[in-house]
């Protein structure tokens, strides 16, 4: 009985090892295309910015032999020009220039020129000023330099994210499935230690069930087949009848047995919701959605704009939205005015109609009709920047100077940064000139919804990554079975104490087992009889081991976008096993 004890233990080695080779036959495919299709974005980047087809490529062509001599005039008078070509291109960021300016500058604070490393710097922030990437990268520099300190860099990188859409979209979908791994691997360990401390518990439930003339043989045969078959069928399977086991086994540790149904419920959950998403991201037409989305486009993003309205059949009015605000943009009027008609029944009521609506009627010069979509915008609950700049320049028109007044205060009150950017586009392309109107930026909401709306082929995608990992079930049928055993908690009371045990008495767990469990992090709180701890524990340590191994495959496209990450990788894993480690030992003293 006692070889029977160490059976689960040895279970969660074999499906540590099943976990591996799962993910090593790439559980997702969408994961093998993202990092393809990431390069192929990047070369369409580098595309873009060649010398003969991108006017930003012959300025920066020019911009070559000073970096290369470090001659301060000719770069200074190069960025301005790129800004102004910015400006009347209504483009915000040039990230691939910026960061080739702070590798210029980092080269130059090794060499000790600081303030050469300072001008770099400040050249890279006038392309980018804003890029969440550009100011991460320049993080150290700015900070040697004396340009802005590490807290207050961060807190700027921070805010630049939480306004760009698809870091937004990418951090989650990157960090789901590592999390729901993580808490996988804690219920195997959890389970694994329960049972083997609680051997004879098993047994006995089980005996009670089986014939009384073969339960001698029969009870540890069955036992060692519940226990070990799972694990031929996978994690996710492995979880779910290690749950039962408990429900059925050890009904007054139900509590891990909700933890294991919620699990695996939130596994058919995410599941096509991580998959959708992620085909969403790679759609071409998407990532000129969420460039449209801080204001960042181009006159080609049309034809992509219009592929992607037809492919979703008119079923994402944020497609409609974007057409219009991107064609009213470029002095196409009439065709706004039909897409702005298209946006369908989750747009209709979005005040941010009346106020693309309201630029279109102030560029033809009704300047009185303009006010009034501005101020039925403005009813409807918008409260920003752009709308109070824009509404401004209305009741300049109408020779209403105090209104005016007080509408720009409210803009610059709103966000200064931004009513500056506007002051100085209108400056360089004149009052009523199309491109010089401030767009109002599409709120995630809208664009989460638009995400939600199915992929083609994403229902293919989805049902064969549940199929791996829980064959033969789809995305709903593990969520299903989660449902099932999440219900099993309320159907299952603790057992009271039996008065009269007749089956493998006089039963204690050997006390170099307990001691080899203490040494596993979290296995204090198992020999404490506390698994829900175990489990927490023993999660947070496999999370903060995911960066050390590299696995599963999204830490390490985290790693490609933030390559600094992996230095303090080993020092958050040291300080989350120390800490787990010193709780479980402190638990398991409390109850000796």
């Amino acid at each position: 009985m006692r070889i029977l004890s160490i059976l689960p233990v040895c279970g969660v080695v074999v499906a540590w090892f099943t976990c591996a080779m799962l993910l090593a036959e790439d559980v997702s495919p969408v994961e093998s295309s993202e990092v393809l299709s990431a390069a192929q974005h990047t070369a369409t980047k580098k595309e873009m910015f060649s010398i003969k087809s991108d006017p930003f490529g012959l300025i920066w062509n020019r911009l070559k032999p000073a970096l290369d001599a470090d001659n301060f005039q000719v770069i200074n008078q190069g960025v301005l020009q790129l800004e102004t070509l910015m400006v009347s291109a209504g483009v915000r960021s040039l990230d691939d220039y910026a960061l080739v300016l702070v590798a210029k500058g980092e080269h130059q604070l090794a060499s000790r020129n600081r303030d050469t490393a300072h001008f770099y710097l400040r050249k890279a922030y006038q392309l980018s000023p804003e890029s969440p990437v550009v100011l991460y990268r320049s993080l150290n520099l700015a900070s040697e330099t004396g340009y802005r300190s590490k807290l207050a860099q961060w807190r700027r990188i921070i805010a630049s994210a939480l306004r760009t859409p698809e870091l937004l979209f990418q951090v989650p979908v990157v960090l789901i499935y590592p999390l729901l791994w993580a808490a996988t691997l804690g219920l195997f360990c959890a389970l694994a230690l329960l049972f083997s401390l609680r051997t004879d518990e098993i047994l006995r439930r089980v005996a009670r069930i089986l014939p009384k003339r073969s339960r001698g043989y029969l009870t540890p045969l069955v036992v060692i087949l519940c226990l070990v078959a799972p694990l031929s069928l996978g994690p996710l399977w492995t979880v779910a009848m290690w749950t039962l086991i408990l429900f059925v086994c050890l009904p007054r540790y139900r509590w891990l047995g909700m933890i294991g149904g919620t699990v695996l419920a939130i596994w058919g959950f995410v599941i096509p919701l991580k998959e959708n998403i992620s085909l969403w991201l790679q759609d071409p037409a998407v990532k000129i959605m969420l460039r449209l989305a801080i204001s960042s486009h181009g006159p080609q993003d049309i034809q992509e704009l219009e592929g992607l309205a037809s492919r979703r059949l008119g079923s994402d009015g944020l497609v409609y939205y974007l057409l219009g605000d991107l064609s009213r943009r470029y002095g196409m009027y009439e065709e706004a005015e039909e897409y702005f008609a298209k946006v369908g029944p989750s747009l209709a009521s979005d005040p941010r109609i009346p106020a693309q609506l309201a630029l279109i009627t102030f560029a033809r010069g009704d300047n009185e009709r303009a006010k009034e979509l501005f101020l039925e915008a403005e009813e409807k609950g918008l409260e920003s920047a752009p709308l109070y700049y824009n509404l401004s320049k209305v009741y300049f028109e109408l020779l209403d100077t105090k209104s005016s007044r007080e509408a720009i205060t409210k803009a610059r009150r709103i966000d200064p940064s931004l009513v500056a950017q506007f002051e100085k586009r209108e400056e360089t392309l004149g009052l009523r000139a199309s491109s010089s109107f401030s767009g109002f930026e599409v709120p995630v909401l809208q664009l989460f919804r638009s995400s939600l709306v199915p992929m083609p082929g994403a229902r293919e995608h989805y049902t064969e990554v549940a199929e791996k990992l829980m064959w033969p079930f789809s995305p709903f049928g593990i969520a299903v079975v989660g449902v099932a055993l999440f219900l099993c908690f309320f159907a299952v009371s603790p057992e009271k104490q039996r008065r009269l045990e007749t089956y493998y008495l006089g039963y204690t767990v050997p006390a170099a087992q307990r001691r080899l469990t203490s040494l596993i992090p979290g296995g204090g709180f198992a020999v404490s009889g506390r698994p829900v701890w175990c489990f927490l524990g023993v999660s947070a340590v496999a999370l903060s081991l995911f960066p050390l191994l590299g696995w599963p495959n999204e830490v390490v496209e985290l790693f490609t976008v933030f390559p600094s990450a992996s230095q303090v990788a080993f020092v958050i894993a040291s300080v989350v096993f120390s800490i787990v480690y010193v709780a479980s030992f402190l638990g398991k003293k409390e109850s000796e």
